[in-house]
């Protein structure tokens, strides 16, 4: 798949996404009061998809056209401010431009995007405290310069929170996209399946000049949050881990003041969880009462961990508990973590979104 047949398919994609989009929100105007979330949610992953699709071709203009609908979407979704109609026609209006722009993409850098960004931030809940973005930097690698990214900040103290880290992802063209038949839209579903997707862009860095430019295959970056550890995020994205550098976050832990893992003692510290058998209907009750009996015996450890060495089928009601001990140990400010996860759980566990919300180590990991 060559580059411009991969713009091709970024547009038809985006076109299919815009066209779900319209008829969700003609369908979310006939009960502006009582909108229904799962069409919100699905309005906010396909302009999402759009605006990180966008990203990897350094459509500036769509991207940016699209964070902003997003960020209405979001304010509405977590009912920050209340939908109204004038909203949804600033969003109705976006979308129509982006069709467009997406008609004429050799020429959608052209295009005046102002008026739809005005009257969309219009519609955005107005703050008195203003946006703190704060600055981060890759750890340094030999050879490398350490790339810089803003990030909010109240963005940033929630994946700290949560126990997850940040990346930067190294997708090449031709050897992670073309060469496996994948396109933008395809990375971004993993990667939102694997965590959150926060931003990306294109790596004009990896071409130092005119000596190289025909060498190098260019380079897309995405800044990425998970729980996930390097090795199973390798595995799982299918790039190799010299593509995975990690965000050095040592000075906004210390500023939160946030426990870490490698701040416990797992002797005194740590909770761990180890069944024996899957987690299946016909167990849940007995494991959960065993599981509510050991939190409640052990009030002052820091972090609980699922030992998950013995598990190879989750149903739905095992996928209850594990959620039901994550907010359970959320509630009372500890981590959480899974370890010993096998290719089974794994898949369930990407399937559900788990590396979004908390760590989790496989087997060979582990070991």
């Amino acid at each position: 798949m060559m580059e411009d047949e991969l713009v091709n398919v970024f547009v038809k994609e985006s076109q299919v996404h815009l066209e779900s989009i319209k008829s969700d929100l003609l369908e979310l105007q006939k009960d502006i009061n009582n909108m229904d979330p799962d069409i919100l949610h699905g309005v906010f992953r396909s302009i999402h998809s759009i605006k990180g699709a966008s990203g990897f071709y350094h459509f500036q203009k769509i991207r940016t056209l699209s964070h902003t609908i997003k960020e209405l979407i979001s304010q509405i979704m977590y009912k920050k401010i209340t939908a109204d109609h004038g909203q949804m026609e600033a969003m109705q209006a976006g979308v129509n431009l982006l069709s467009n722009m997406l008609e004429d993409i050799a020429n959608s850098e052209q295009y005046d995007i102002e008026k739809e960004i005005m009257n969309l931030t219009c519609c955005f809940q107005q703050s008195d405290k203003p946006v703190k973005m704060i600055t981060l930097q890759e750890t340094h690698q030999n050879g490398k310069v350490p790339r810089v990214f803003e990030i909010n900040e109240e963005k940033l103290e929630r994946f700290l929170k949560n126990g997850q880290s940040l990346y930067t992802l190294n997708f090449f063209l031709k050897k992670d996209l073309t060469q496996k038949g994948k396109t933008p839209f395809d990375v971004i579903n993993v990667i939102n399946m694997s965590g959150e997707f926060i931003e990306s862009s294109l790596d004009i860095e990896s071409i130092q000049g005119l000596a190289d430019c025909l060498d190098n295959d260019l380079s897309f970056v995405v800044l990425f949050g998970t729980a996930m550890e390097i090795t199973l995020l390798s595995k799982t994205l299918d790039i190799p881990e010299s593509s995975i550098s990690v965000i050095d976050l040592k000075e906004q832990i210390k500023k939160y003041g946030i426990e870490t893992s490698s701040d416990l003692n797992p002797e005194k510290d740590t909770l761990f969880l180890m069944p024996t058998t899957d987690l299946v209907a016909s167990k849940i009750e007995v494991l959960r009462d065993s599981f509510l009996k050991k939190l409640k015996a052990n009030p002052g450890v820091s972090k609980v961990v699922l030992k998950a060495d013995h598990i190879e089928t989750v149903d739905s009601l095992g996928v209850n508990l594990i959620i039901g001990i994550y907010r359970q140990v959320m509630s009372e400010s500890k981590l959480f973590e899974i370890t010993g996860a096998g290719e089974k759980f794994l898949k369930v566990a990407n399937f559900f979104q788990f590396p979004a919300l908390f760590k989790i180590t496989s087997k060979e990991i582990t070991k």
